[in-house]
């Protein structure tokens, strides 16, 4: 999704043959009928996200100008940020989901980036 009415792929990146992961991630977005002047927001399932990620995160760090779209759940509990650096920004809405998700968190390998004025995890 993106708070903007503006095309997911860029003109610019669309007409990229420099760099073949891009050209990839153009391949993988087009099968998914993500092209051309495409600004509304689609569904991943669950089982889509290993392969929607990666061509989701080489967008990021390729165009310039997809900085601001992001991703949530169907119900809209909890909101992803991913930046090109590879940095994810997670935010629940919710507070069972914060309950939720702090609960599940610890139990894995993530990284408390531990920047000031932010909730530790």
């Amino acid at each position: 999704m993106s708070g903007f009415n503006t095309k997911w792929i860029s003109n610019w990146t669309k007409n990229r043959k420099d760099y073949k992961p891009l050209i990839k991630t153009l391949e993988y977005f087009k099968s998914i009928k993500v092209n051309g002047n495409f600004n509304g927001a689609i569904e991943v399932k669950k089982d889509e996200l290993a392969s929607f990620l990666p061509h989701f995160y080489m967008i990021t760090r390729c165009d310039g100008g997809f900085f601001y779209y992001y991703f949530t759940n169907q119900n809209e509990d909890i909101l992803f940020y991913l930046h090109y650096s590879g940095e994810l920004k997670i935010i629940t809405l919710n507070k069972k989901y914060d309950e939720k998700f702090r609960t599940v968190i610890k139990k894995t390998q993530f990284i408390d980036c531990l920047r000031d004025n932010t909730d530790r995890i």
